[in-house]
């Protein structure tokens, strides 16, 4: 599908700099909650910070500094 297509490309474009990669996914995952919960980028933003994170505990460390958890939480709740 066009929306795996999408968040394979982002992961490539971001396995060489993971610190830049979870910069784009969390401003993709923001940007996406003002506009609307049915944006077409939300979806693989939140698959592409996920596969970002698994086994990378550097990178989940860096994502509760980043207020990521907490935006999460508010993605959850809506």
């Amino acid at each position: 599908s066009s929306r795996c297509r999408f968040n394979c490309c982002l992961l490539l474009l971001v396995s060489h700099d993971l610190q830049g990669g979870l910069d784009l996914f969390l401003r993709l995952i923001r940007s996406s909650m003002d506009k609307s919960l049915h944006s077409p980028l939300l979806l693989p933003s939140l698959w592409g910070l996920r596969n970002l994170t698994h086994s990378n505990r550097v990178i989940m460390t860096k994502l509760g500094r980043r207020g990521g958890m907490e935006l999460l939480l508010e993605v959850i709740r809506r």
